[in-house]
């Protein structure tokens, strides 16, 4: 076991510590300084740019002590000699801009060149961003626009190409386990899609299905879906998605037979392939689809008896009675045929929608809060690449997932090699600096705050 240890400190330490202080002191007198007559905002946001001034700083000096040890200790790193020294990096963190200084050693045996400093506190290769920060910013690119999601994410903006490349470092992401639930009877699939404007000028679809068990009554006006779990799609053909479903189903609810699985949808091909691929399901045509197609007659004038023909499944009549509405020209001919035509291929969900008490459904709500939001309302054109990857970190963020480190791509081979090392430093520093603050002495004197003073002679008057 490597130990760092040092019994006494040399010059360039206690210089090191010196600076230490200094950038402390200057620190703390700047923050005591802070006039809260300016107004609580401004108190408070010129305190985080001091705060966020100092922790930059205090990394700087940090990275540099840390380079030091490695240096001062070669039986640590092997075959590694150094070969430049000083080399200059920054590196964009949510603080602010790192600047600091380091060596640049070469492995004699492999030929590999890198900065162990960077290896040994996890800053990539060739990277400008900090990887903390890089997923702080990818995941607020699934909420906002990409310009948006690198202006706002830290002190530092990043262009809007720097965070569509960020995120398409991000690899091999997956939700952990879940608790299995065996006691449910029934479950809801809500499934509808979004059309998404691309850059080629043409829209294509993103499919949606969120699982969910009942509905509970969150307030007067809102509902909230229990075990809810959003499953989401852009390339994947109709039969490879619903069987991602089943399987999301498998492991929530597990193999059975027994479960009675409904689901709603606007009665779309790709919705009625699951009736074919999940077992024992019940399709339940969503109302509001079905009610728009009814207004188109007669602006709904009939729809109390529509619905009864269709509640009773007898379309001969709902047939003859649209008949008669052309007939008599208060319908139009194509549009009665298209109406009768869908909520007859459609039948079965539509007989259910209106008989069976399901909790009615929400898809079309669903689709504009979950996808929309991201990928339609925005006015920008996606490219399949895109649209596919912020598609999925989307739903993985939404489902309560939660990116590290070892989600993204690494480009840095020396990284792992140096863990060691840093568990040893990190255990026994080569030492520890020495503060002595007399905040007493760096407090702000209280005679010198002419507004206190101001204040307390206009409650005297």
């Amino acid at each position: 076991m490597l130990e760092f240890t040092c019994t006494k400190k040399t010059n360039k330490e206690a210089a090191h510590v010196s600076i230490l202080t200094q950038i402390v002191q200057e620190s703390i007198v700047k923050l005591l300084s802070l006039d809260i007559s300016e107004g609580l905002g401004v108190f408070l946001e010129k305190g985080q740019k001091a705060a966020f001034e100092l922790l930059c700083k205090l990394a700087s000096c940090r990275m540099s002590e840390m380079d030091n040890c490695i240096f001062e200790h070669p039986e640590a790193r092997k075959d590694w000699v150094v070969v430049q020294k000083e080399r200059k990096r920054t590196i964009c963190t949510e603080v602010g801009e790192i600047q600091y200084r380091r060596r640049y050693y070469l492995n004699r045996k492999t030929g590999q060149r890198a900065s162990l400093l960077d290896a040994m506190t996890g800053v990539e290769k060739y990277s400008k961003i900090e990887t903390y920060y890089a997923l702080k910013i990818i995941e607020n690119s699934t909420k906002m626009s990409y310009e948006k999601a690198g202006n706002i994410s830290g002190a530092v903006p990043i262009s809007k190409t720097t965070v569509m490349n960020k995120t398409r470092e991000v690899e091999d992401f997956r939700l952990p386990a879940v608790e299995k639930n065996t006691s449910v009877e029934e479950i809801h699939i809500q499934a509808d899609e979004d059309h998404v404007h691309m850059r080629d000028g043409k829209a294509d679809i993103a499919k949606l299905a969120v699982i969910h068990t009942t509905k509970e009554k969150e307030n007067k006006t809102r509902n909230r879906l229990v075990d809810k779990r959003i499953c989401t799609s852009y390339k994947e053909n109709n039969d490879e998605f619903w069987y991602q479903i089943q399987d999301a189903i498998h492991e929530k609810y597990g193999v059975r037979d027994n479960l009675k699985v409904y689901i709603h949808g606007d009665g779309a091909n790709w919705i009625k392939a699951g009736l074919n691929i999940i077992p024992n399901t019940v399709p339940i045509l969503d109302t509001f689809h079905l009610m728009k197609q009814l207004r188109r007659i007669c602006h709904g004038k009939y729809n109390i008896v529509i619905c009864d023909y269709i509640r009773k499944n007898d379309f001969k009549k709902l047939k003859i009675l649209l008949d008669t509405l052309v007939a008599n020209g208060d319908v139009d001919a194509k549009e009665a045929r298209e109406v009768y035509s869908y909520v007859f291929n459609n039948r079965e969900g539509a007989v259910n929608a209106l008989t069976l008490d399901t909790g009615g459904s929400c898809a079309e709500g669903l689709v504009s809060h979950l996808v929309s939001e991201r990928f339609s309302r925005i006015a920008c054109g996606w490219g399949e690449k895109g649209l596919d990857t912020v598609l999925r970190l989307r739903t993985f963020f939404l489902n309560g997932g939660k990116l590290n480190p070892e989600n993204m791509i690494h480009h840095d081979e020396v990284l792992a090699e140096f863990d060691s090392l840093k568990r040893e430093y990190i255990a026994s520093k080569t030492y520890e600096p020495e503060h002595s603050f007399n905040i007493t002495a760096l407090t702000p004197d209280v005679h010198k705050l002419t507004w206190l003073k101001k204040l307390a002679r206009d409650f005297a008057i």
